[in-house]
């Protein structure tokens, strides 16, 4: 979704419930939503990750506290 905000740009996307719950974690969090995420260069994996505070690295560190244990 993010690669389409960033070909189409956000105006046909501003009404729609998904773009407006990822531009408001995104202030959330203290990011700009149109410099930080739209207007970076960041893929939309890493955008992904981070919008979402990083859960595929949180599952890892569990997964090597649980192997160590």
């Amino acid at each position: 979704m993010i690669d389409e905000v960033r070909f189409s740009g956000s105006e046909p996307y501003n009404s729609n419930y998904w773009y407006q719950k990822i531009k408001h974690s995104c202030e959330l969090q203290g990011s700009n939503f149109e410099e930080d995420i739209i207007n970076s260069d960041t893929s939309s994996v890493e955008l992904a990750q981070k919008i979402l505070k990083f859960p595929i690295g949180e599952a890892i560190r569990n997964l090597s506290t649980v192997v160590e244990e």
